[in-house]
């Protein structure tokens, strides 16, 4: 079986950093993660953490997120 190493300061930083370069060009931005690219609960949370949202497009996605 597979296994990955999640990194969640880094997942940190890169939401921070793409919000912050939207911001300082005076856009109005929202960060919304493709649930079906990872759902990993651990990234998953981080995502929610750093001020992310969630683009979800099934109730098996919902069913994931809804609690966080």
């Amino acid at each position: 079986m597979a296994q990955y190493l999640v990194d969640e300061n880094k997942i940190r930083k890169n939401i921070t950093r793409l919000k912050k370069a939207f911001i300082d060009k005076g856009l109005d931005f929202q960060l919304f993660y493709s649930v079906k690219t990872n759902f990993s609960e651990t990234v998953l949370k981080t995502v929610k953490k750093a001020g992310g949202e969630y683009e979800i497009v099934s109730h098996f996605e919902w069913k994931l997120v809804k609690n966080f």
